[in-house]
């Protein structure tokens, strides 16, 4: 027995005769330092005689030891990992890998704000980030999807008026007002407290620029009269719930509305999550449908987002091949991997050769 013991735990190979096991002296995981001090003190007590009896006595010392470890431990009201990092223990902590630091429900459901010290984050009660923002430098865009949706600018030549359809932590908005101080914004948010959040933990700003609107998505695209089609020039849709995409922005009626919207270069562009309950392939046929066959599909690298971008100005074969210098110059500005973008729409999207 004890010579499979030596084998499966080869720090306890030389406690036979006395001497310390490897990384005796270090803390693993709830166990600490001291109990397995204590292992080895306890085996060399019972002379590491490989009797039944000996083993025996061992195993209780070892349990006493665990006991009185965690007795310590309750006592100090931390768990190690909590103490490790000088913090109080926070469930949220095993969740999402950081400190919750505001939490909120209304009738939708939870809205979470955790931060990790470098980036602050959105959730909505579940493990995915509806927004992130690093605390360092709040403009830069975090997440990769967010990033991969503003390729849509590549399109315009000098766009001005956006539309938001769906607000959360405020990061297109501010790349937005950072990268173009002449914009004007329309922001719609569905839950009034996700607004009240993006400005008092994500840094939105209060500008004469932005205007948050609380409203449904597609009660805000309908009620339009047509002395505003055609003003936007560029239209993000990234409205989710905790469970999938919103409801609210999907349908042949929802696309309509966002196309009359657009002005002659303007582009739609809609985050997308493969796995979700409405099949996001579903949502790029009616979006094919609405904006007659002009769609591209952006798969975001090594995530199971996929950016639909739609427009109904002209033909996007002939545009791929103008935006290369335009992706080079706006990354240059903003960092933003735009030339991959690039390359991934021509990778993907081989159907418009035929169009």
């Amino acid at each position: 027995m004890y010579r499979d013991m030596q084998r499966r735990h080869g720090g306890w190979a030389e406690s036979r005769r006395g001497v310390a096991p490897t990384g005796a002296n270090r803390s693993h995981g709830f166990v600490g330092a001291t109990p397995r001090r204590e292992y080895v003190q306890g085996w060399t007590v019972f002379g590491g005689r490989q009797d039944a009896g000996s083993f025996a006595s061992f195993a209780t010392f070892a349990l006493k030891a665990f006991r009185q470890r965690g007795k310590q431990l309750r006592r100090r009201g931390t768990t190690c990992l909590a103490n490790d990092l000088a913090l109080p223990y926070d469930p949220a902590m095993n969740k999402y890998h950081g400190k919750l630091i505001h939490k909120v429900e209304d009738e939708h459901g939870v809205i979470e704000v955790v931060d990790d010290g470098q980036y602050r984050s959105l959730h909505f009660g579940t493990e995915p980030k509806q927004s992130s923002m690093q605390l360092a430098d709040p403009v830069a865009l975090i997440l990769s999807y967010t990033r991969a949706m503003t390729s849509a600018l590549l399109f315009h030549d000098d766009p001005q008026r956006f539309l938001l359809l769906g607000l959360g932590g405020g990061s297109l908005a501010r790349y937005l007002l950072h990268h173009y101080p002449h914009a004007h914004i329309d922001a719609v948010e569905f839950r009034p407290l996700v607004r009240d959040i993006a400005y008092s933990h994500f840094c939105l700003p209060e500008d004469p620029r932005l205007v948050v609107h609380i409203d449904d998505a597609g009660h805000f695209l309908r009620q339009a009269d047509e002395d505003h089609f055609g003003e936007y020039d560029a239209i993000f849709i990234d409205a989710f719930v905790g469970t999938g995409i919103a409801r609210s922005v999907c349908g042949i009626s929802v696309y309509d509305a966002c196309r009359s919207r657009l002005s002659q270069q303007g582009m739609l562009s809609m985050n997308l999550w493969s796995g979700d309950f409405i099949r996001a392939s579903d949502i790029i046929e009616d979006l094919r449908d609405c904006f007659t066959g002009n769609v591209m599909q952006l798969p975001v690298l090594g995530k199971e987002n996929i950016i639909a971008l739609a427009s109904s100005g002209y033909r996007l074969k002939k545009q791929l091949r103008k935006i290369a210098a335009r992706s080079t110059d706006l990354e240059q500005i903003t960092g933003v991997e735009y030339g991959v973008f690039v390359r991934q729409l021509r990778k993907h999207n081989s159907w418009l050769s035929f169009l």
